[in-house]
C-alpha cells in the first residue's frame, strides 16, 4: 500500500481576467510527480476557510506524510517581528492553517518535508527566525540566492553537506542546487540542526533532532528529470513512512 502523502496547497488570491473566479487552490505539477515517482500518493490538502481545527485533525489523520512546498513569504509577526519594507506578499490564512497542520502532524510523529518556504515555515514552527530578505543578513552574503531571471531548473550555486547527515548519501559532501528566494533562516530552532550550507553561510537544509522533520531551501522537485540524485531525497522521504509506520503499530 502506498504511503499517503498530503501536500500543503498554496493560494492564489489575486484576480484573473481569464477566469470569473480569481480564488484558486493549487500545487505545482512537479511536486505531485516527484511523490508519484518515489512511490507516495500525492493528496492535495487545501486550506481551510472554516472549522480550521476540526479540518486539521481530520486532514492530518488520513495522511501518512505531509509536504510543505515553497510560495510567498511568512508573516514575520510568526517570529516577533513587524514587516520590514523589503517583505513580499504574505498569506495569513495560510500561515495559520500550515502551522496548526505542522503542530498537529508533530504530535502524531509523522515525517515531514519542507521545501523553501516550507523548509522556512518549519524553523518558525519550531521557535525560529527568518531574514525577512537576504539584504538584512550581512556583507558576507555574495552568492545570488534568487537566480531569476535563469530557469528553475538550472543549478547554479554549491552547497557543503555534513558528513553523516541525512543528506550527504543523497548528494555527496558538496553539490550544485538551483536557488529561488530572498528570505532565509536567521535563528534556527533549538530542536533543529543544519545539514547543508551555501559557501556564503546561508542554511541549505536541516533536519530536526528526533529525525522525522527535514527541509530543503533550494528546489529538487524542479531538478529531479536532469539530476537523479534529486529525486532520491522524495524517495527517502517515502522510505521514513515504512519507519514510521512501525513505530506507530510497535
Amino acid at each position: 500500500m502506498r504511503p499517503i502523502v498530503g501536500i500543503l496547497s498554496a493560494e492564489m488570491n489575486h484576480a484573473d481576467n481569464q477566469f470569473i473566479d480569481s480564488q484558486f487552490e493549487y500545487v505545482q505539477n512537479v511536486n505531485i510527480a516527484a511523490i508519484t515517482a518515489a512511490g507516495g500518493l500525492p493528496v492535495v490538502l487545501p486550506v481551510a476557510k472554516t472549522d480550521l481545527d476540526e479540518l486539521v485533525n481530520e486532514y492530518v489523520d488520513q495522511v501518512d506524510e505531509l509536504f510543505f512546498i515553497g510560495g510567498e513569504d511568512s508573516d514575520p509577526q510568526l517570529y516577533g517581528e513587524q514587516p520590514s519594507k523589503l517583505l513580499g506578499e504574505i498569506d495569513q490564512r495560510r500561515d495559520a492553517f500550515e502551522l496548526a497542520i505542522y503542530q498537529y502532524a508533530r504530535q502524531q510523529h509523522k515525517p515531514i518535508l519542507g521545501i523553501c518556504r516550507g523548509m522556512q515555515l518549519i524553523n518558525i514552527a519550531e521557535g525560529g527566525s527568518l531574514y525577512q530578505d537576504l539584504s538584512l543578513a550581512n556583507s558576507k552574503l555574495m552568492l545570488k540566492h534568487d537566480q531569476q531571471p535563469t530557469p528553475v531548473e538550472t543549478e547554479t550555486h554549491q552547497i557543503k553537506i555534513k558528513p553523516n547527515s541525512w543528506l550527504q548519501p543523497l548528494l555527496g559532501e558538496e553539490h550544485r542546487v538551483n536557488s529561488v528566494h530572498h528570505q532565509i533562516i536567521h535563528q534556527l530552532a533549538p530542536s533543529l540542526q543544519v545539514t547543508a550550507t551555501s559557501n556564503d553561510g546561508v542554511i541549505e537544509a536541516i533536519e530536526s533532532r528526533d529525525h522525522e522533520v527535514r527541509g530543503v531551501q533550494f528546489h529538487p522537485e524542479w531538478l529531479t528529470k536532469t539530476d537523479e540524485s534529486m529525486q532520491e531525497i522524495f524517495n527517502l522521504f517515502i522510505k521514513q513512512c515504512s519507519s514510521w509506520r512501525s513505530d506507530a503499530v510497535g
